[in-house]
């Protein structure tokens, strides 16, 4: 399939399940947290780049320091036609770069959500899982594939591709997400924990296995 760069949190259980689901399928993936980009040499070297969540948000700011490598990447490859898929955070900054907007959403949107997919794109609907506080727009030229009652879910170019929502969450990914802060964010939204697992009868393989069919899916409209 070739080389993927995946690009998220430091030492985050999520930038390692979508590695090894891109592996899973065939690409040579080099993991790298966001901080670590700079030192990424020859960047157009990857076939792939997919850009995770984030516990930082681009609403009312500028593209400052900290993701101003990370949006020139976004941006140059979209521009010069190559791959780009981004995941919340990700597809935020995605929709930042194509001319869109972020903004705070009226309520968090924690937990498993049902999304409507347009004709065509039922892959993008269904449940999945989200967690975040920010939503994003996009202009009219941006074909909008998802949405639901908190906004845009999903969107998809020639090129690219970014959903709001989290096909990578699993058991492994939420233990991660609660450890490192996100037991503090639940307790202040009054959202219990419990309500986050997936379904009952519901395994990490067949989680692991439904994104990659989603990653199949979706790089298939992309490269």
């Amino acid at each position: 399939m070739g080389k993927a760069l995946v690009i998220g949190t430091k030492a985050s259980a999520e930038i390692e399940v979508v590695a090894e689901a891109l592996v899973e399928m065939g690409f040579d993936v080099l993991a790298v947290p966001r901080e670590d980009l700079v030192l990424v040499d020859s960047l157009r070297q990857f076939d792939l780049t997919v850009h995770l969540g984030s516990d930082q948000s681009l609403v009312g700011v500028a593209i400052h320091k900290q993701v101003r490598s990370e949006f020139e990447l976004i941006e140059s490859r979209v521009q010069s036609g190559f791959p780009v898929f981004g995941i919340c955070y990700g597809a935020q900054l995605l929709a930042r770069v194509l001319g869109g907007e972020n903004y705070r959403c009226s309520q968090a949107e924690i937990g498993w959500v049902d999304i409507l997919p347009e004709r065509g794109y039922e892959a993008f609907g269904g449940r999945w899982f989200a967690w975040h506080y920010d939503g994003f727009t996009v202009p009219k030229h941006v074909k909008v594939v998802a949405e639901n009652a908190t906004g845009i879910q999903a969107i998809q170019g020639v090129r690219f591709a970014g959903v709001q929502f989290h096909p990578e969450v699993s058991t492994r990914v939420l233990c991660d997400w609660l450890e490192t802060g996100g037991s503090r964010e639940l307790e202040a939204q009054g959202i219990a924990a419990e309500s986050l697992w997936p379904g009952p009868g519901i395994s990490d393989e067949e989680i692991q296995q439904r994104l990659g069919q989603f990653f199949l899916h979706v790089l298939d409209g992309i490269l």
